[in-house]
């Protein structure tokens, strides 16, 4: 497959957002954080939408594209791959990777992190922090 050529919109030297072109925004989208934002080529984004910074939506292995439906929410460094569907209203939380369709005013989240501790004493102990 031949690579996309970025239709690439730079605001000063240090804050970009790559659009590459064949990627339909169809309404106001909000860049609160506009930095390393990477919209694919066949990326289609609906009307309110908020991309904060570093988040990824691309290709999956089959070569399709996410849509992003209207007031849709994306936080910071989520990635969204392949021909999948973000349902009205979804807010995707930060870190997190997504490559499954979500149902409207669906809120999609990391699980808690595993900590795991050494004491002194050399024992470990495992949990989850919320």
């Amino acid at each position: 497959m031949p690579s996309a050529h970025p239709c690439e919109t730079a605001f000063n030297e240090t804050v970009r957002v790559r659009c590459f072109c064949g990627c339909r925004i169809t309404g106001s989208v909000y860049l609160p954080h506009p930095v390393g934002i990477v919209l694919g080529q066949g990326v289609e984004v609906g009307d309110e939408v908020a991309i904060y910074q570093s988040v990824t939506l691309g290709a999956g292995r089959g070569g399709e594209y996410p849509r992003i439906e209207r007031g849709v929410t994306l936080f910071a460094n989520s990635v969204v791959a392949g021909g999948v569907c973000i349902g009205e209203g979804t807010v995707v939380g930060a870190c997190v990777y997504l490559a499954r369709d979500t149902s409207p005013n669906s809120t999609v989240r990391q699980a808690a992190p595993v900590v795991t501790e050494t004491h002194h004493n050399g024992e470990r102990e495992t949990r989850r922090k919320n």
